[in-house]
C-alpha cells in the first residue's frame, strides 16, 4: 500500500516474499516494473521535489534500512521489512530468476570497470545468467546505457547509480 512515511512515497507492508511474487511476475511476463529502495537519507532527498516526482512513479518502493521499514511499521500499521537489491535480500532471487528465464540482464552504474567486475562475479554464481550490458554512471556511457535498454526489451536493468540519480534515469 503506497503511503508517506517521512515526507517518502514507499509501499508499507512489503516483505522480501511479496517483493520476489511483485517481481518475478514482472520478469515471468516481460512487464515493465520500475523497482526503487529509499533509505533514511531519502528523507533528506525529499526537499528535492524532481525526486520525490520520480519516486511517485516507481511501481514498486521497498524500504533499504531498518530504520525506513521501522518507521513505516509504526507509522501505517503495516507490518513492513527491509527489503534491499544486495546479496542478502532480493538480488539473489533476481539474478536466479532471470538465469532461469534468459531475461537479459543490463548492469548500469559504478566507475569504470566496477559493472564489469559484477557482471563477471554474478555470471560466476548464476550458470546461465546472460548479461546484455554493462556501464559505468558516467557521462557518455549512460546514453549509450539508454540506448541499449532500448534495444533490449525485456531485459532487466539494474542502476547503481546512487540515490537521486538512479530513480531520475
Amino acid at each position: 500500500m503506497r503511503s508517506m512515511v517521512c515526507d517518502v512515497p514507499l509501499d508499507a507492508g512489503m516483505n522480501l516474499d511479496r517483493a520476489q511474487a511483485v517481481v518475478g511476475n514482472a520478469i515471468d511476463s516481460r512487464t515493465r516494473l520500475l523497482v526503487t529502495f529509499v533509505n533514511p537519507h531519502a528523507t533528506y532527498l525529499a526537499a528535492d521535489h524532481g525526486y520525490l516526482a520520480a519516486i511517485r512513479e516507481m511501481d514498486l518502493v521497498l524500504c533499504d534500512g531498518i530504520g525506513m521499514a521501522l518507521a513505516a511499521t509504526i507509522l501505517t500499521g503495516l507490518e513492513t521489512r527491509r527489503v534491499s537489491f544486495d546479496n542478502s535480500s532480493l538480488a539473489p532471487f533476481v539474478f536466479r530468476k532471470c538465469s532461469a528465464t534468459s531475461t537479459p540482464v543490463i548492469l548500469v552504474g559504478g566507475r569504470p570497470g566496477v559493472a564489469e567486475h559484477a557482471a563477471s562475479t554474478y555470471r560466476n554464481a548464476f550458470a546461465g545468467l546472460k548479461v546484455a550490458g554493462v556501464f559505468t554512471g558516467y557521462g557518455t556511457d549512460l546514453a549509450a546505457a539508454r540506448q541499449a535498454i532500448q534495444s533490449s526489451p525485456g531485459a532487466v536493468v539494474i542502476a547503481g547509480l546512487g540515490a537521486g540519480h538512479q530513480e531520475r534515469f
